[in-house]
């Protein structure tokens, strides 16, 4: 009887997703095992989101950057923050917003193994082994794992499957639901979840009785769709008129510019698909002045099987979203050509531009294989084919960060005083980007090292994001 009710247990969708969450939080940091002992802090965790959060409070969540919200990444800082404050301690400060990005990873992917994503694969375990691969391919570019700054990434991710959803007439529950308002205004990434909301809201329409139209969306689903709406308009807002990094300026309008942004947009697009080779084959084809011709054929034969396995509309929703991606990329930039020329390039740093179309087209393949009914052998083969190839170079193609500079975080800690008000300027990573945190230090500190009594800011001094 014991036995009996331990089986059932295990098939409680709760317990199941639970276990998933621990396997997809153990995968990412068995990825880079390091990042356990270290007090890692990135980036504009560090000179953004901490500092502007121990100097304005709440008021730093009505700030942007990068010309838009980033209110998870704030969200971390302040739970940091405030723990750091609990325990004096900067090592707590890194560790909380390390272990917070981690978790919310983890719970992303997790999301998509359980059953509102049936449809899409039917095996939960083979969803299992999909968002497996998704972490493995999404650790392909730089510094997207392990800090609040990359969290965006991770958002747009969750808006993707939420999009995927509503092409299936299924809306999110009120569960789920202010984590996704809350990532809508997190990236510029959510922007995507547009077209799915159009489409969803065109399905419902009654063009001979248009008052049907509410009761065809229903109350409840019709209050879930005011909230997206009104999240997403809060952040376009931000984005088409806050301009708040130098490298951006404000919205150039010009139809001239937009046609050429778009055409350079849609050659990125035909480039993107060869990411689902890894990143080291993407920039070398790009290289060798290959990309637009493999992306091609590759496209060509994504299409094809989308067509005929019927999923050809969730394949156009994500053409219509890459497109879009990188459209946003470069319309705020002065000189998009030259960006476009550097993300393209045999090698940039800045290629993690490219990871939510390669988890995108990584995605749809798998739906296609997916839909395939009374799938042949010559289908199955290609499938595990498929999986073995990109899982070979997603693993090959690791990015592991730079954990050394962190590493002062510790050396401070024994002088950190968060209830004195003199600062200590403190190098985090990266190191080459050469930017500092402030962390408050006792006064014995300051008698031998330099420090000053106002919380200095960074943030028009380096771009990072």
């Amino acid at each position: 009887m014991n036995r009996i009710k331990q089986l059932k247990i295990f098939k409680n969708n709760f317990v199941l997703l639970s276990l998933t969450f621990i396997f997809f939080t153990i995968l990412l940091i068995a990825i880079n095992p390091k990042i356990i002992k270290v007090p890692y802090i990135f980036g504009e965790d560090g000179w953004v989101f901490t500092i502007e959060y121990m100097k304005y409070g709440l008021k730093s969540f009505a700030m942007t950057y990068g010309g838009y919200f980033d209110t998870l990444s704030r969200i971390f800082a302040m739970i940091a923050v405030s723990l750091a404050k609990l325990t004096n301690s900067a090592v707590v400060l890194a560790n909380t917003i390390k272990w917070l990005s981690i978790f919310f990873s983890a719970f992303v992917v997790t999301y998509f193994t359980s059953n509102n994503f049936e449809k899409f694969i039917k095996s939960r375990f083979k969803r299992i082994i999909v968002s497996s691969l998704t972490i493995m391919l999404i650790s392909n570019f730089s510094w997207l794992l392990y800090n609040g700054v990359a969290i965006h990434w991770w958002c747009g991710l969750l808006i993707f499957y939420v999009s995927l959803n509503l092409l299936q007439d299924k809306m999110p529950s009120y569960a789920i639901l202010p984590i996704i308002l809350i990532s809508i205004i997190s990236t510029a990434s959510s922007m995507i979840l547009g077209f799915a909301l159009m489409y969803y809201v065109f399905k419902k329409v009654d063009f001979k009785k248009p008052l049907n139209t509410i009761k065809n969306i229903g109350k409840t689903n019709l209050i879930k769709l005011i909230l997206m709406g009104l999240f997403l308009l809060f952040q376009a807002y931000a984005i088409l008129f806050i301009t708040d990094v130098t490298t951006l300026v404000k919205v150039d309008l010009s139809l001239t510019r937009l046609v050429s942004i778009t055409y350079h947009s849609i050659l990125l697009l035909i480039s993107s698909i060869n990411l689902i080779f890894g990143t080291e084959t993407f920039l070398t084809l790009n290289s060798l002045g290959l990309n637009l011709l493999v992306g091609s054929i590759l496209w060509m034969a994504v299409i094809y099987l989308a067509t005929k396995t019927k999923t050809l509309k969730y394949c156009l929703l994500i053409i219509i979203d890459i497109v879009f991606l990188y459209f946003m990329i470069m319309f705020k930039r002065t000189e998009f050509i030259a960006y476009y020329q550097e993300i393209t390039s045999g090698y940039s740093y800045q290629v993690w531009y490219h990871a939510l179309p390669a988890i995108f087209i990584f995605l749809t393949i798998m739906f296609s294989f997916n839909q395939i009914k009374n799938i042949s052998s010559s289908y199955k083969s290609l499938e595990i084919c498929f999986l073995c190839i990109t899982a070979m170079f997603f693993i090959q193609n690791i990015n592991h960060p730079e954990l050394e500079t962190s590493q002062k975080i510790s050396e401070i800690e024994p002088f950190v005083d968060f209830n004195n008000n003199q600062y200590a300027s403190v190098q985090i990573s990266p190191d080459f980007q050469k930017v500092y945190t402030e962390i408050p230090v006792s006064k014995s500190y300051c008698q031998e090292h330099e420090c000053h009594s106002e919380i200095y800011e960074y943030r028009s001094e380096v771009e990072v994001k």
